[in-house]
């Protein structure tokens, strides 16, 4: 049974590599965040790689206000998504991963492959 020492010490792993990924990805020629680089690798994962917002939002972990408003920056500043109004729902939009995400996203995972390495006894322990 988990006690709060355990969370305790695995919230602070937990910080300690998403620290190091955000340095990685800041590093990269074409830098990202962290919630971005999840955006356009939860697009990539998914069906036609595109998603709702209401999806994307809850694969991020970030509200659908909060979603909406990195994807306009994001959208606007790089070109790596591109957002459409679905045919039948006027009301719903939907992000799509552009050719350009597809090339920027091989090479954030490049990028945060040390990283994961380098903390593959912890991640690997998260998964028992």
């Amino acid at each position: 049974m988990a006690s709060l020492t355990d969370w305790l010490y695995f919230r602070c792993r937990h910080e300690k590599i998403k620290k190091a990924l955000e340095k990685a990805l800041f590093e990269c020629e074409h830098s990202v965040s962290l919630n971005e680089f999840y955006t356009l690798y939860f697009l990539s994962q998914s069906e036609d790689k595109a998603l709702s917002i209401q999806d994307l939002a809850q694969k991020v972990g970030l509200s659908p206000s909060a979603t909406s408003r990195m994807l306009q920056q994001f959208e606007h500043s790089c070109g790596v998504i591109m957002r459409t109004t679905c045919r039948t729902d006027r009301r719903s939009t939907f992000i799509h991963l552009t050719p350009l995400g597809t090339e920027r996203l091989a090479i954030f995972l490049k990028a945060i492959n040390p990283v994961l390495e380098r903390y593959d006894a912890d991640l690997t322990a998260l998964r028992k």
